[in-house]
């Protein structure tokens, strides 16, 4: 890899040729880079460096076809190293602002930015919620649904609204179910989760001393609830149907379903992504199999949004790996850095 970095005329010929290829999605063959790049070359001499850039493994051959495309290696040299990166339109630039600045509440404002990623990209996008641990208690309640089951409801400062059904070994009256949401709003409103978990732990012993047993054990379901709670990530996807596109959709089909597992199965999809949420600045994941890899046929361009310093989640594109990266990764970074600055407010 070194030995083309230092070649200044190969990594204009592959700069030129990735670009083309990004632009129409075709092999790009030696007389179309002779004419369009202006490089001064014969087709011949060009054929030669293309031949030199397939054996260092950035370029292969597609079928029978005399052109070439960039490998995922090649890919990842191109926004490494030779990338320009494209300013937002103004237009552009007034839309994200617009869309981002009208919204009130987080869930909102996140929601909004994926949807709006998605549109102006068209891709697909997603955004990861700050996790539910960092929210602050706003109400808790119980509600008996029949003998032994016990519904649980837990409203957290973003407005979000998470449930958990119990079953029970013993029967709960509806006063006693209110009683014991009330003395735990009164003790933990205001608390994130992580605090509500730590002052339940702290004073379990003492709180089975001096209430009934009852409200000791709802007072157990609580501390399932947050636990429970406060695990959870969650991740807002839009724009999916943009891969079903001519012009995203892969020659091989079974590569958006394995995609389309992933968003479903979302484990390893947010594992990912926490790496994205650790790294500073925009990254670009491509293809499969390396350091910085996604899925196969297809890349992820994303970048964490913080508040005060500190990361609460992150964004991004997901298109094939021949997406407009110099305009998308000034998307997805203009996005985040708004998004924060909104949530900072």
């Amino acid at each position: 890899m070194d030995e083309i970095k230092s070649d200044e005329r190969a990594l204009a010929l592959f700069k030129g040729l990735v670009e083309h290829y990004l632009q129409d999605g075709q092999p790009v063959g030696s007389k179309t880079l002779a004419k369009e790049a202006g490089f001064g070359l014969s087709p011949a001499t060009i054929r030669n460096v293309m031949g030199d850039l397939e054996r260092l493994g950035l370029l292969r051959s597609p079928h029978a076809s005399a052109g070439r495309v960039p490998t995922d290696a090649g890919l990842r040299l191109f926004v490494d190293s030779l990338l320009t990166v494209k300013p937002l339109s103004a237009g552009q630039l007034t839309q994200v602002q617009t869309e981002l600045v009208v919204q009130s509440g987080a869930d909102d404002l996140l929601t909004s930015a994926s949807t709006l990623l998605a549109d102006v990209s068209h891709l697909a996008s997603l955004v990861v919620m700050p996790r539910a641990e960092r929210r602050t208690l706003e109400h808790i309640e119980f509600l008996a649904l029949s003998d032994q089951r016990v519904m649980a409801v837990l409203v957290t400062s973003n407005g979000g609204v998470s449930n958990r059904i119990f079953h029970c070994e013993q029967i709960y009256g509806a006063e006693e179910l209110r009683r014991a949401g009330h003395f735990l709003a009164e003790h933990c409103v205001g608390k994130t989760l992580v605090q509500m978990q730590a002052w339940l732990a702290e004073h379990l012993q003492t709180l089975r001393q001096e209430v009934d047993e009852s409200m000791r054990g709802v007072t157990d379901l609580a501390t399932r609830l947050a636990t429970e709670v406060s695990s959870e990530d969650e991740f807002v996807l839009k724009g999916e149907s943009n891969l079903l596109t001519e012009q995203a959709r892969p020659t091989d089909m079974e590569r958006l379903r394995e995609l389309f597992a992933a968003f479903d199965e979302r484990r390893g999809m947010l594992q990912l992504l926490d790496r994205c949420a650790r790294a500073e600045g925009v990254k670009v994941f491509i293809g499969a199999g390396s350091e910085y890899g996604f899925y196969e046929d297809y890349s992820l361009v994303a970048a964490p949004y913080e508040v005060d310093g500190e990361v609460l989640g992150m964004l991004g594109v997901v298109g094939p790996t021949r997406m407009a990266y110099g305009r998308v990764v000034s998307l997805v970074d203009v996005t985040a850095r708004l998004v924060g600055a909104a949530m900072n407010k």
